[in-house]
């Protein structure tokens, strides 16, 4: 009783019991849920370069280390680097969150980068052998995703050559992320990498490059990754005191040399740049206190969770929902603003209150509102805009308006994540090695590493235990080996596992739903990683021809025609047909349409419902 009334008590103000606990909406990925083989891994899915999460969390429990770390570097250039500052959308997008807390994602990665790395290099060393295709490539800048287009590359032989006009590689993760957010040693086992891998590094090179002039030097391929070095300027009125632009501010603080702030300090903006900026500022000598000033609530900033976490916790203080509109005798006048309707970007609007203002007194003022790309340089090398500012690309190669002359990264989005430029420079490399007709494949499974039946024993118990405390134990749950969520979630079982042997299928088993038990609650569809609902998606199984008529799913119904054979009506695609199976599921007539792979799936599944779950029938 003692215990049970301790429990009660701390129900009220655990964080476990608050509904803030989950941070995210839903961890659904934007594809259509498919009527087979519909087992997916969310967190792969949701990750620009497709990481193989599930199998490099699996060895790194099983402590294969250079195992683990050669699954990661098979589609990631800078693993060291993602382990500290990627913004893992693997993990906001975890199965786990619907069973108690998501998987430390990242925190894996960083394992299987300490402990992988040295031993995997050693070995990659004595394995590698350098088959120098001799087509030169260029890379203008050496920023994440110009060094992941050199990675690729070069690990398909090409000779690749990257220009910078810094001292080192690395662009914004070597000369603008703080140390204490990424540690110098994480870059240097990155680049390094890359640098054995044959890639030739030019540095205090020319910033206004020139493609043709590349080209006349012999350089076949080029690939643009330049980012978007230009900040957004504030406008302000009066404006005759200290004002700082904040990468120029963490540039100055990354290189030892970072500017007297004064005992006040304001950052203006709520991206990862502002909460940089903000702990930064923190952590300079006779700096006192430092707010950071948004048209927002914190609720929409853009920056990262984690980082708005780490500045509160640096005693950084959040002033929202004001616009700074003026500065002078050390105080900014800030516009008060009230949240309107949501815009298109899925955040509220914001709108001006009439005649309302605060003003702060400050020393500093450091602006963080984002950054823009230098399309005067990209004009003069008649790469194409379109009428947004943005560049042409061919958007499945990310190849520019001149032949051979691909473009990523920041140049190519705006701003954008550190794994996304990754992607950018991957996407770009395969496309050059498909060119060349190069063979070689950096998207290998490596789920056939592991026992199939073991780790479906495994899952499923893991399934049915919910961790509230931390554990040693693994908590990922491997979707894409077996899912059933949709089954686990669903109160009147109306989705059921059908077991294949065939090799038609992926998957373990195939999802099948039973109209007859099925009351449209919805739970498959909130629970279903896929953007849709089982109970309407997948192949559907009719307890009779009303039922059949009443609705618009694909599925079938079963009559008996004789003694030794059903008729099975189906409704699949175009297709509305009477297929004939025996009594132990033999196909005695097909559907008219033999070449359909997806009609040979279904034709298979209601054979084995027939044979193997007469008792889902009537």
């Amino acid at each position: 009783i003692d215990y049970l009334q301790k429990l009660a008590e701390s129900s009220l103000t655990d964080l476990y019991y608050k509904k803030e606990k989950r941070s995210i909406e839903s961890i659904k990925v934007d594809s259509e849920l498919p009527p087979f083989d519909c087992f997916i891994a969310p967190c792969s899915v949701a990750c620009p370069i497709h990481q193989d999460v599930a199998e490099y969390i699996r060895l790194v429990e099983e402590k294969k280390y250079d195992e683990a770390f050669e699954v990661i570097v098979s589609k990631n250039a800078l693993p060291n680097i993602t382990a500290h500052i990627c913004d893992h959308q693997c993990m906001y997008h975890c199965t786990r969150w619907d069973y108690d807390s998501p998987v430390e994602i990242r925190d894996y990665k960083k394992i299987a980068s300490l402990n992988g790395y040295e031993s995997y290099i050693k070995k990659f060393k004595a394995e590698r052998k350098r088959n120098q295709n001799s087509i030169p490539i260029a890379v203008i800048g050496a920023g994440p995703s110009g060094l992941s287009a050199s990675y690729f590359l070069a690990r398909a032989g090409f000779y690749v050559t990257v220009f910078d006009k810094k001292e080192k590689a690395g662009g914004v993760v070597q000369n603008i992320i703080p140390d204490f957010r990424l540690p110098q040693s994480a870059i240097d086992k990155d680049i390094e990498f890359i640098k054995q891998l044959g890639v030739n590094f030019i540095f205090n090179a020319e910033s206004d490059f020139s493609v043709q002039s590349l080209k006349e030097k012999g350089f076949k391929y080029i690939y643009i990754s330049i980012g978007a070095e230009l900040s957004n300027s504030l406008q302000l009125d009066n404006e005759d005191a200290n004002v700082i632009d904040a990468l120029d501010f963490l540039a100055e603080y990354h290189s030892g040399n970072a500017p007297r702030l004064g005992k006040i300090a304001a950052i203006v903006g709520g991206g990862n740049s502002a909460m940089d900026a903000a702990r930064a500022a923190k952590r300079i000598a006779n700096v006192e206190t430092v707010y950071i000033v948004y048209r927002r609530t914190t609720e929409y900033m853009p920056a990262d969770k984690e980082e708005i976490e780490a500045a509160i916790k640096d005693g950084v203080i959040f002033k929202e929902l004001l616009l700074p509109v003026g500065f002078s005798n050390r105080k900014i006048k800030c516009q008060k603003m009230k949240l309107g309707d949501i815009d298109k970007d899925k955040r509220r609007k914001v709108i001006p209150i009439e005649n309302e203002f605060e003003y702060i007194e400050i020393d500093t003022l450091i602006t963080a509102i984002g950054e823009s790309v230098d399309t005067e340089l990209l004009n003069k090398n008649k790469v194409a805009l379109n009428s947004r500012s943005k560049v042409e690309v061919d958007k499945v190669t990310n190849e520019t308006s001149i032949e051979n002359v691909y473009i990523g990264g920041d140049a190519l989005r705006g701003p954008s994540t550190v794994v996304e430029s990754i992607s950018d420079g991957k996407k770009a490399a395969e496309a050059i090695i498909k060119k060349e007709n190069i063979n070689i494949n950096f998207n290998k499974d490596f789920s056939s590493k592991f026992n199939l039946e073991k780790r479906i024993e495994e899952i499923t118990n893991n399934k049915s235990t919910v961790y509230i405390s931390d554990s040693n134990k693994s908590r990922c749950l491997e979707c894409n080996i077996i899912c059933n969520k949709c089954i686990d979630v669903c109160p009147n079982r109306a989705n059921v596992a059908i077991k294949t042997s065939s090799d038609s299928f992926t998957n373990v088993n195939q999802i099948l739903h039973l109209d007859g038990v099925c009351n449209e609650c919805g739970n498959c569809e909130t629970f279903c990683p896929h953007q849709g609902a089982p109970y309407r998606d997948k192949v559907t199984l009719f307890r009779n021809k009303e039922d059949f008529d009443d609705s618009k799913n694909e599925g079938f119904y079963l009559t008996k025609e004789s003694d030794t054979n059903i008729i099975a009506s189906i409704r699949f695609r175009s297709f509305e047909e009477d297929l004939v199976f025996t009594f132990d599921g033999k196909l005695v007539k097909r559907c008219s349409d033999e070449s359909d792979k997806a009609i040979t799936k279904l034709e298979e599944i209601i054979g084995i419902v027939i044979s193997n779950y007469s008792y889902l029938l009537n």
